[in-house]
């Protein structure tokens, strides 16, 4: 316990002034304190008491902390000032770490159903769509290739990739199904779209 006594301030011969046992926080029985006196029966003594130096906090890393009434001790780090420069009850946004664009609709989601016969100029929301066309749900504005023939018989990928929350720059990239593999690509600027562009 060497340490810790240096930590508090106290010398060998403060220390050795302490010639008693502890029972908890009591002192129990005949005890001679420094000046000379003696007690008896249960009596709490503070280290003034004791002609010992009330030590001061220690606040570096991990180190012995007095607490704030001065009648204990405990390990600890060094209390937490501030979260990325906010102090009191700090709540954290995404713009506190940067991320302030990020958004579940933003994070490419796989669709969970397929959109027979939906309006591809609908998808608009970043994410990742199988789409489909047959006779009883045609699809519109969709591409076409060699498997896929028209509105009412294809089957398609469709990713789309929106740049901001005003929708007015939209991509979307329409990924054959079938054996052909073909690719194709529009965009939209404001509310009107490109006709499809062939990339395979």
């Amino acid at each position: 316990m060497a340490w810790m006594n240096k930590a508090l301030g106290w010398s060998d011969e403060d220390v050795s002034a302490m010639n008693f046992s502890l029972s908890g926080t009591q002192l129990n029985g005949a005890v001679t304190l420094k000046d000379g006196t003696q007690k008896t029966a249960s009596v709490t003594l503070s280290p003034a008491a004791v002609g010992l130096p009330m030590p001061t906090a220690l606040y570096a890393g991990n180190a012995l902390i007095v607490n704030s009434a001065g009648t204990g001790y405990v390990f600890g780090e060094s209390p937490v000032t501030s979260v990325n420069g906010q102090s009191g009850a700090v709540t954290i946004t995404k713009s506190d770490l940067g991320l302030a664009r990020l958004t579940a609709a933003r994070q490419m989601p796989l669709s969970e159903s397929v959109d027979a016969g939906a309006d591809l100029n609908e998808l608009i929301d970043t994410g990742c769509y199988w789409t489909r066309g047959m006779a009883s749900a045609a699809m519109s504005n969709a591409p076409t290739s060699a498997d896929n023939t028209g509105a009412s018989d294809c089957d398609w990928f469709v990713i789309v990739m929106n740049r901001g929350d005003t929708d007015e720059c939209i991509t979307q990239m329409a990924i054959s199904l079938r054996a052909d593999c073909a690719v194709r690509l529009r965009n939209r600027t404001g509310t009107s779209w490109t006709a499809w562009k062939t990339l395979m």
